[in-house]
């Protein structure tokens, strides 16, 4: 049976037909760590080879527990747990767009759906959090009090303005991706993964519904930072943001990714037997 914390069959055979597409076109043939390029994530000096040592110390921060704003785990440690996860609520594969009006969809499941775009989940404790825009003042008071202090933007369509105010230029970094599945993710993750790699305090990783660009950078940073195999990055953000639904381009392009860096048997989404 197929893991709950999978992509379905077709999203995922697409995904990696696109990823085989690309590396053949680049002449990589997916070889680990012996040079060539695949096409699209595998043509920056910044992913070959050996990667920059991770040495950030997340900041410590007393967290509210009971706060509405928060979602976590209960597990204390940032390794996803051995038991199968929950399913996400949201099939992988499709662009976030943001919530509006549908007559298709009750106003409850509506606003059910807007909410959890707009909570904060933990992905790394007390480190890397990851969510949708956040736009009012209360919001971004929240995240000071988790004791963020550097914001990861992914999106080219949200806003700098209230960021850099509160967080000042040093604090802040925006990598604007489209959330579409010809957007090419490594014009922006290897400015992105620096920027958190960099960090010493507890950093906000966010595009418009905290779906796709950003999940994408965040497991691209699991896989290239702490050399996590795609299937171990994907099950812990699936467990700790269930809404999270990265479109089938970006799914393809970390394929490439976790065989140029792990080898070509890492494995990808494969689906339990």
């Amino acid at each position: 049976m197929a893991s709950p914390s999978s992509p379905s069959y077709s999203t995922l055979a697409v995904a990696r037909a696109r990823a085989a597409a690309a590396a053949a076109a680049g002449g990589g043939g997916g070889q680990g760590d012996q040079g060539g390029t695949e096409g699209g994530l595998m043509g920056s000096g910044f992913f070959p080879g050996t990667m920059m040592p991770f040495s950030a110390s997340p900041a410590e921060s007393s967290l509210n527990q009971d706060s509405f704003f928060v979602t976590q785990n209960a597990h204390g440690s940032p390794m996803p747990p051995s038991s199968p996860l929950l399913p996400p609520t949201a099939s992988p594969g499709q662009p976030e767009t943001e919530t509006g009006p549908s007559s298709a969809l009750p106003a409850t499941h509506l606003q059910d759906n807007t909410k959890a775009e707009r909570e904060v989940s933990m992905i790394l404790d007390d480190f890397l959090y990851l969510g949708g825009e956040l736009v009012e003042e209360a919001q971004i008071t929240e995240l000071e009090n988790l004791g963020i202090k550097r914001v990861l933007n992914m999106a080219i369509n949200c806003d700098d303005e209230l960021w850099v105010q509160r967080f000042g230029k040093s604090g802040y970094l925006k990598v604007g991706l489209l959330d579409h599945v010809d957007q090419d993710l490594e014009s922006g993750l290897t400015e992105a993964i620096k920027f958190i790699g960099a960090s010493k305090e507890p950093v906000y990783v966010h595009c418009q519904a905290g779906k796709s660009r950003s999940v994408a950078t965040v497991i691209g940073y699991l896989i290239l930072a702490h050399r996590w195999p795609l299937k171990k990055a994907y099950d812990l953000v699936v467990e700790r943001r269930r809404i999270m639904s990265p479109n089938i381009g970006f799914v393809s392009q970390l394929i490439m990714l976790e065989s140029r860096i792990l080898g070509p048997n890492a494995g990808g989404l494969s689906h339990d037997p």
